[in-house]
């Protein structure tokens, strides 16, 4: 007969699998092949999305031409309580500074997409640096605020242009979600591209002043609403420090952060198990797990706990055990308290004299104590799928998707494909508009 011995500590390791594969988890391993720091000579990537899974997203405009669907914008953005990036170039902001304005005082961020609409692939350096502040200048007389985010003209980049430009200050935004609503499809190819091809830390690409945009827009926010994405300006879906991006132009959280906030979420599930557990169910995860407990497990965890949880080695998982065993058990069984000479305990409650009977005492509960494991986790690599591009002749002064995809042929949805220029591995070629 074959017997196996399950340890302790590989129990415990077993047990939060379980839960994990029950709520749907799987932590890539493709993390670890995108560790390696960029170096100076390396091919540099602007940020297309976020590697995140709170399904947050970011839907953003591009302003540099007209202003025909100013009010529809603001109304729909306001009946849908949606927060959106406008990325403004400094001649829309000559123009229309009424309309930068209302969008600013509408709740919505106001960046820059350059000044004049430049090529910035190969171009002259200070030139780009002149362009990218008179475009500021702009903005900020308008709003009272200077940009921080910067997203190119065409989509267009290389490593000049986004060291120069985040030497500046200024993050490099892509987009990881392309409605190509300046090709003129008609609004459900455009609801069915952008609600296929969106996904938690995505950035939707609009552009203003388009009418099939302004049509397509109140199907897209509402069917993203009822897959749960919640909408969240650019700034507040990125990370500005401690991030690395992978080669798919992810901005994903550096290990060292990545700690930090996991030592706070161990302590979360610490107090969450010691508070809906009885003592019994704590004890018996040294032994393995019923369907019925992990079911109930899952449920009082999230998914990002159940991740940090996971990640922990055998031992900080077996340290752990006993430390929410001896609290709980502690705190079902609070030691008593003492009575003086006079039948009295500490707290004022009179007895039946010295080692007696308290009547009326209140113990004290031995508090829990928190685990200070801060276990490193490993990052889960997210990227768009790059999809088929198609050839677009469109003009120089086209509202600027820099790569155009193509809806599916077989009328499925697709995700944006990074540009061209410097583009991420795995990514298709198309022509730039």
């Amino acid at each position: 007969m074959f017997v196996y011995t399950v340890t302790k500590k590989r129990a415990m390791k077993v047990c939060l699998l379980v839960i994990a594969i029950i709520i749907g988890i799987i932590i890539g391993i493709s993390a670890i092949l995108n560790s390696i720091t960029t170096s100076a000579d390396e091919r540099r990537l602007p940020i297309y999305s976020v590697e995140r899974d709170d399904n947050k997203i970011a839907l953003t405009f591009n302003a540099a031409w007209g202003n025909s669907n100013t009010d529809e914008l603001l109304d729909i953005l306001a009946k849908e309580n949606v927060i959106a990036t406008f990325f403004v170039t400094g001649e829309f902001a000559d123009k229309y500074p009424e309309d930068v304005l209302r969008f600013y005082n509408a709740g919505h961020e106001i960046q820059s997409h350059s000044d004049a609409h430049p090529h910035v692939e190969g171009a002259n350096l200070n030139e780009l640096i002149h362009d990218t502040r008179e475009a500021s200048r702009k903005i900020s007389a308008i709003t009272g605020v200077s940009p921080t985010l910067y997203r190119a003209p065409y989509g267009e980049y290389d490593n000049n242009s986004i060291m120069t430009i985040t030497g500046m200050g200024y993050k490099y935004i892509q987009w990881s979600v392309d409605s190509i609503d300046w090709q003129g499809p008609n609004a459900q190819t455009i609801t069915r591209r952008v609600v296929g091809g969106a996904k938690s830390g995505s950035i939707l690409l609009f552009h203003n002043d388009l009418a099939n945009t302004t049509e397509a827009l109140p199907a897209v926010i509402s069917q993203l609403k009822d897959k749960g994405f919640e909408f969240v300006s650019v700034s507040d879906l990125i990370y500005h420090e401690n991030y690395r991006i992978d080669r798919n132009g992810a901005q994903v959280m550096s290990l060292e952060a990545q700690v930090h906030v996991a030592g706070s979420q161990i302590n979360a599930v610490f107090e969450t198990l010691l508070q809906n557990l009885t003592i019994d169910e704590i004890l018996s995860l040294e032994n393995g797990i019923s369907p019925h407990l992990a079911v109930r497990l899952s449920s009082l965890l999230t998914t990002e706990q159940i991740r940090m949880v996971s990640s922990l080695s055998e031992d900080e998982l077996a340290s752990a055990w006993v430390m929410l065993a001896q609290a709980k058990a502690a705190s079902a069984n609070p030691p008593e308290v003492p009575l003086d000479s006079s039948g009295t305990d500490s707290v004022g409650n009179v007895g039946k004299g010295k080692g007696g009977d308290v009547s009326a005492a209140t113990p004290a509960t031995t508090p829990a104590t928190t685990p200070a494991t801060s276990p490193a986790t490993t990052p889960e690599t997210a990227s768009d799928t790059a999809l088929t591009t198609a050839a677009s002749d469109a003009p120089q002064n086209a509202p600027d998707s820099s790569v155009a995809t193509s809806p599916p042929a077989n009328g499925g949805t697709a995700s944006a494909t990074p540009p061209l220029v410097g583009k991420p591995a795995g990514a298709t070629t198309g022509t730039s508009a």
